[in-house]
């Protein structure tokens, strides 16, 4: 709590949050927030200190893309964001390295060129991720595993506000009870947190790369490969996750998978997944319906092309 708390955190965070607001509307709770932040620092470090600092109710909206996100007051997405900032380094040294999604490992990108390299080497693949990761993660679980991280009673209380909060969707108020918040810099950490118990399981006689809840695992075996079976789903029961069916593929790795927007093969990438493709075309038409401009419908075909190269 004390480096939470420090000038240097809430200042990155408030640096951070701000960069991202910037292009708020007027009336945006950020700019008032902002023209006082010497003010409201040090309340907040007042009330978090002495463990009073309590989340407001967070505003939710959907989207066509990434589905239903979470947006904070100006004062809770600083706390939030300086929480991630000191919890970031402290699961660094916890996690696998072969979690790629936390910052500074490669993120997608670099799962699949870390899949790429030595995926000749091996003949079978268990590749799955769970179902509605963020939505089933159940809140109980998550703080047991956040107290063998944290001691700090103010850090799990406000862990624990983070999960059972109040969401408010187009002025109606829902207690949450059950997943986390997307859209806060706390849950892709509490993503790589939630499995590390599945990082820790697999053998080094297997390949496993994973990225948030996506994974991929080689093996050399069925032996191997009844064996990884077996545990994933003794662990997906234990975390109360359910696989996702849709997106599991057990068997030889020389009849291809998709993992990460890429299809794979004994030699590699060798293009990109069906899905990929399809969800280009759906929001490309989109685009073009909504009456996007020439120069922006342009721009999202280079940014995605770009995205294409960069995975190879």
């Amino acid at each position: 709590m004390t480096q939470l708390t420090s000038n240097n955190v809430l200042e990155e965070a408030m640096t951070l949050i701000y960069k991202r607001r910037q292009n708020d509307s007027h009336n945006s709770d950020i700019w008032s927030f902002h023209t006082n932040w010497p003010t409201h620092r040090n309340q907040i470090k007042e009330q978090l200190l002495s463990g009073q600092y309590q989340l407001s109710p967070v505003q939710t909206f959907d989207t066509p893309d990434a589905g239903r996100l979470t947006r904070w007051c100006a004062a809770d997405a600083v706390v939030l964001k300086a929480f991630a900032l000191v919890l970031g380094p402290l699961l660094d040294n916890q996690i696998d390295r072969r979690c790629t999604h936390l910052k500074g490992r490669g993120g997608l990108k670099g799962a699949c060129r870390t899949l790429g390299a030595p995926i000749k080497h091996f003949r079978y693949v268990f590749k799955s991720d769970v179902a509605s990761f963020y939505d089933s993660m159940n809140h109980d679980i998550v703080m047991q595993h956040a107290q063998t991280v944290m001691t700090d009673k103010r850090l799990l209380n406000l862990l624990h506000q983070y999960l059972n909060r109040v969401e408010v969707l187009k002025g109606n108020h829902r207690l949450i009870e059950q997943g986390i918040p997307k859209g806060c810099p706390l849950s892709p950490l509490m993503g790589g947190l939630l499995l590390k118990s599945l990082d820790d399981s697999i053998s080094k006689d297997c390949f496993y790369v994973r990225y948030m809840d996506d994974w991929v695992i080689l093996t050399k075996t069925r032996h191997q490969l009844r064996r990884v079976t077996k545990k994933m789903h003794q662990i997906m029961n234990r975390l109360k996750f359910k696989l996702a069916l849709d997106k599991t593929y057990i068997g030889r790795i020389k009849r291809g998978f998709d993992f990460l927007g890429y299809r794979f093969s004994h030699q590699g990438i060798i293009g990109l997944a069906q899905k990929t493709i399809t969800n280009f075309k759906e929001r490309l038409s989109r685009l073009y319906e909504s009456g996007a401009s020439s120069q922006r419908v342009a721009q999202y075909v280079r940014n995605w092309m770009r995205w294409c190269v960069a995975g190879i």
